[in-house]
């Protein structure tokens, strides 16, 4: 349970977390963890608590499940005397999409695609064009999961030079331009490995990243990455497949936060899409399994295949799309690439958003 203590004219000046067993104070707000429900034994954590800040200096916390939060969220803000407070980007904009009664729009690129100046500018056309959450591909040199279009996204970005560590100087300068956008990294172990789990979990923090995807780690083969990140306050996000049955489900969400990313096709990214109601029935098999959001991708290359996904997830990615769309602008040596980026994304923005309301009518 999280308290904030503020004065008569709402300044946030000090943070305490309950636990079953004691609490832990935080004066300088500072160094609240970004994700306090990782960083402190979530075991011992009293679940299904929120904290509210009222409009005037009294603090009441509401017991409530999953299922009824997003009712209550909405209440708290329609209401115009709550203020939900807490640290955690994700779990901030799921929450706000919830409320909103839409999916969230998740939008990747390759980090360094074309070159890492570029991808800054692609990266605030993507916040510009409507994104709820970004996803930044650590470019390698096997991407085994990705097709086509990525795998030439990542050519393009180690030819031009990308590291991982400029990868996180690219995420720690955006950061100045936008404290809010969730940023999730997603790839593969190697370039971890050769960094180091620990170091890269301090660094990925420090940088401002809120988690990190790492397709070719099962959970039976993250131990030394997954405590890392759990210690540094970031999520770790896990894949469920079509292939993933009920038996297979509670090994994938146990020790995973923030959300479930359903891989829509047993492929490569890009390929032929799933039915909706293929993908309608593996989001509800996985709900069964865990109170996460389901974001569900591979695929998904256009706004009304964003729409009709957008109709049964939590949230709708899209990647090959708009990494093939780079690609071509590079090549031709565009100079509005960032601009193509944007009116594509507020197009996804738009049907995403607009989904479940064309499906109510």
């Amino acid at each position: 349970m999280l308290h904030y203590e503020i004065t008569p004219d709402l300044r946030v000046t000090r943070a305490v977390f309950t636990f079953a067993n004691g609490a832990i104070q935080y004066d300088d707000l500072a160094r609240v963890p970004q994700n306090p429900h990782l960083v402190h034994a979530p075991s011992s954590l009293i679940e299904g608590a929120w904290a509210w800040v009222r409009s005037d200096d009294d603090i009441e916390c509401i017991e409530c499940s999953s299922a009824e939060f997003s009712d209550i969220w909405t209440a708290a803000l329609t209401s115009g005397r709550w203020v939900p407070f807490w640290g955690d980007r994700l779990s901030n904009r799921f929450a706000a999409c919830a409320a909103e009664h839409r999916a969230a729009l998740v939008t990747f690129v390759t980090a360094g695609d074309p070159d890492l100046e570029t991808c800054a500018r692609v990266m605030n056309s993507l916040v510009a064009g409507g994104a709820d959450i970004i996803e930044i591909g650590m470019p390698f040199t096997d991407p085994m999961a990705d097709g086509p279009a990525i795998q030439a996204g990542n050519i393009r970005s180690l030819g031009a030079g990308t590291t991982l560590r400029g990868v996180l100087a690219m995420v720690r300068a955006f950061r100045t331009r936008n404290a809010d956008m969730p940023l999730v990294l997603m790839g593969y172990f190697n370039p971890i490995l050769a960094y180091g789990p620990d170091a890269f979990a301090r660094d990925a923090a420090a940088a401002g990243l809120d988690g990190c995807i790492v397709v070719d780690l099962p959970p039976e083969e993250d131990a030394e990455l997954a405590p890392a990140l759990r210690g540094h306050g970031l999520h770790l996000v896990r894949l469920a497949t079509p292939t993933t049955d009920v038996r297979r489900l509670p090994a994938i969400v146990t020790g995973a936060s923030g959300f479930v990313y359903y891989v829509a096709v047993a492929g490569i990214t890009g390929a032929n899409a799933a039915t909706a109601d293929d993908i309608g029935a593996a989001v509800a098999r996985i709900k069964a399994a865990t109170d996460m959001p389901v974001a569900v991708g591979f695929g998904i290359r256009t706004p009304e295949a964003a729409a009709a996904v957008a109709r049964v997830a939590d949230a709708v990615v899209v990647g090959s799309a708009i990494v093939e769309l780079i690609g071509n602008a590079a090549v031709a040596r565009a100079n509005d690439l960032p601009e193509q980026v944007e009116a594509f994304v507020r197009d996804l923005s738009l049907a995403v958003r607009g989904a479940r309301v064309q499906n109510a009518a």
